[in-house]
């Protein structure tokens, strides 16, 4: 799905943080929302 909305880089940076749990958790809640700004 986030291929239907984000270009191929900003899909790699999604995936990248959310399947790595120990960086998911560090990082702070607003730069995760962030990742997903148009």
């Amino acid at each position: 799905n986030l291929a239907r909305r984000f270009a191929a880089k900003q899909q790699q940076r999604i995936l990248d943080v959310s399947l790595d749990q120990d960086r998911l958790e560090a990082m702070p809640v607003h730069e995760y929302v962030d990742l997903y700004v148009v």
